[in-house]
């Protein structure tokens, strides 16, 4: 009489992988939009430090020429390179004179022309324009600023 067949035991967690699965790639998928969103900010500062050192370079190779020059030229050699796509502009104020240390290696700002400059590329709403985020969107952050 024991040879009647049994039937199996319900389990009570049937389909739990369907939805831990479900619910790891909704986290994956974030996961990835946000690394893209990073990818993106470290691609666009990278792309600025290029352009600042290109115009710093640039202008220091005309330090002999007056101050609107030597900023016409950083702008000329910033305008070389693009920030995520767009064109790199820089404002009279990104440009800075002074004098250079080489025992501290300390730049001291000035007024007047010395014998260095320090170019600072922004990609902000007052030069380049910020930056596209492609997914931080979904948490209302359509753009980002950048230095």
């Amino acid at each position: 009489m024991s040879s009647r067949l049994q039937k199996p035991k319900k389990h009570p967690r049937r389909g739990v992988t369907l939805v831990l699965a479900a619910i790891f790639m909704v986290v994956m998928l974030g996961m990835i939009a946000f690394a893209v969103d990073i990818g993106q900010i470290v691609l666009a500062r990278t792309q600025l430090q290029a352009a600042a050192d290109s115009a710093a370079m640039a202008a220091a190779a005309s330090m002999g020429l007056p101050r609107n020059e030597m900023e016409a030229v950083a702008n000329q050699f910033a305008g070389y390179h693009s920030a995520v796509g767009t064109p790199v502009e820089l404002n009279s104020d990104n440009i800075e004179y002074g004098t250079w240390d080489v025992s501290t290696r300390v730049f001291t700002p000035s007024a007047n022309p010395g014998n260095a400059i320090r170019v600072t590329a922004r990609a902000d709403s007052t030069t380049t324009g910020e930056s596209p985020l492609f997914f931080g969107r979904i948490f209302n952050k359509t753009s980002f600023a950048q230095q």
